[in-house]
């Protein structure tokens, strides 16, 4: 298999690019599509959305999400064979499913609380968002986070760029027909971009020794992916319900605030992974333990510095009328580092083809989340949602690494004293903020010190982790 792989520094950077474009674009856009939309057609176009992110997700049944755990199955020129056949398999479930929805058109648009043009856009995005999601997947496995970088860039820019000229010139009773059509539009340039190279590449339309070593893995996947999207939206639906939307929107805006750490992560994950399963692969186990606890660190500290600043880029950043959200920031910026300490575990289950405990373990999550939200939320109103979120975090935490642990005994690279170190780091972060929430000078101080300290490590270690 031919090609050109960057080094993890590089890998790192172009990954953080394209997640900053992407998310950067969206956030200053958000603003003016809401403006243009108005409140009633954004929500449908959120509506939308929502559904897409679920379609994505089931059509293709995950296939994509295997690409990765194949790579030491059929290495080589095999790869690309793999990932084409596969392809394959995503397009038919789709291309079956959707046929079944158009043929009960009525029923689904009634149910899901559309049209049936918005329904037939829906099908049509699913699959182009199927298609760049595959893309992604293959050029964050196979090094090549540039090709990433390209791809989000010209995405984003088309989407955004459509959508203001078609809502612009639409009628605003249904402008938010245009809104979806260009992400519609956009992503279809994309797909159809990246289609010719994967079959190019792979030389394969379909072949059932990959089908059969694909599906099993894939399925059950699509309950952990759907137990997630589960788990970051429940609290926001049942505040809403449970308390009112005024207080769902506090939350919400806190939520997605703290999400800056998430795309951090989404960016440094997308990094680790492939060289994660390439030092699995060599067995070297000091190489591997060496950049992992670099990265650790890294995020650790990284969190640390968001803790002790958040508090003024807040007040900046949302209306005084959300100031109340700020006392569940770092309760949801701690429940985000669980997620980023499991998925140590997590990789390393993909890696070991145990995608079917994985995806229990997430569903179980789901559903304490659930638990949790309707008994803490009666008591505590937003601070019970962040705490429901905290407790299912670590859970998962705790069963994915105790499974690990017993999956091959001793196999496992990381120990408890890997996760402690940190573990107790972030604790003083945390400390540091809470003692000194009033002294602002102090804690902006003591967040200079550590962006110093990461500056000067990543200097002396010559690579970001």
């Amino acid at each position: 298999m031919q090609r050109k792989e960057l080094s993890l520094n590089k890998t790192i950077v172009f990954n953080t690019l394209s997640i900053i474009l992407v998310q950067g674009i969206s956030f200053f856009s958000t603003p003016i599509f809401s403006r243009l939309l108005g409140t009633n057609n954004y929500g449908v176009y959120s509506t939308f959305l929502a559904w897409n992110s679920i379609f994505t997700i089931v059509l293709p049944l995950s296939v994509e999400s295997t690409i990765g755990i194949a790579m030491n199955e059929f290495p080589g020129e095999k790869q690309h064979s793999y990932q084409s056949s596969i392809l394959t398999t995503g397009i038919i479930s789709t291309a079956l499913i959707s046929v079944v929805l158009l043929v009960f058109c009525d029923l689904f648009s009634e149910f899901m609380g559309m049209s049936r043009w918005m329904l037939i856009c829906l099908l049509l995005s699913s699959f182009f968002s199927f298609v760049a999601n595959f893309a992604n997947t293959r050029y964050t496995i196979e090094l090549q986070a540039n090709k990433n970088f390209i791809l989000a860039a010209v995405s984003t820019i088309l989407s955004i760029s459509i959508s203001l000229v078609l809502v612009t010139y639409m009628p605003s009773e249904t402008n938010y027909q245009g809104r979806i059509l260009g992400g519609v539009i956009a992503s279809s340039i994309v797909a159809f971009i990246v289609l010719p190279v994967i079959y190019k590449d792979g030389k394969t339309l379909i072949k059932m020794e990959y089908v059969r070593f694909c599906l099993p893995l894939a399925i059950p996947l699509i309950f952990h992916a759907l137990s997630n999207v589960v788990l970051n939206q429940s609290d926001r639906i049942m505040i809403q319900s449970m308390c009112s939307s005024s207080l769902a929107g506090i939350y919400g805006l806190a939520y997605s605030f703290t999400a800056i750490i998430t795309v951090v992560y989404d960016a440094m994950n997308k990094s680790w992974i492939p060289f994660y399963y390439r030092f699995l692969g060599e067995g070297n186990r000091e190489k591997l333990c060496t950049h992992a606890e670099n990265y650790i660190s890294l995020y650790t500290l990284i969190t640390i510095g968001f803790l002790l600043v958040f508090k003024e880029v807040y007040s900046v950043f949302a209306d005084r009328s959300y100031w109340g959200g700020t006392v569940i920031i770092p309760v949801l910026v701690t429940g985000l580092y669980f997620m980023f300490l499991y998925s140590f575990a997590i990789n390393y289950e993909f890696y070991m083809k145990q995608t079917k405990f994985m995806a229990a373990i997430t569903v179980s999550a789901a559903i304490l989340n659930l638990i949790l939200n309707y008994v803490l939320i009666n008591k505590c109103n937003i601070m019970g949602a962040a705490a429901a979120t905290l407790i299912s975090y670590i859970y998962e935490f705790v069963i994915h690494y105790i499974y690990v642990r017993r999956m091959r005994e001793g196999e496992y690279p990381f120990g408890i004293p890997f996760y402690l170190r940190p573990i107790l780091m972030l604790s003083a972060g945390l400390t540091v903020y809470y003692v000194f929430m009033d002294y602002a000078i102090i804690r902006w101080s003591a967040a200079v010190a550590v962006g110093i300290y990461i500056l000067f490590s990543i200097y002396k270690r010559r690579t970001i982790f």
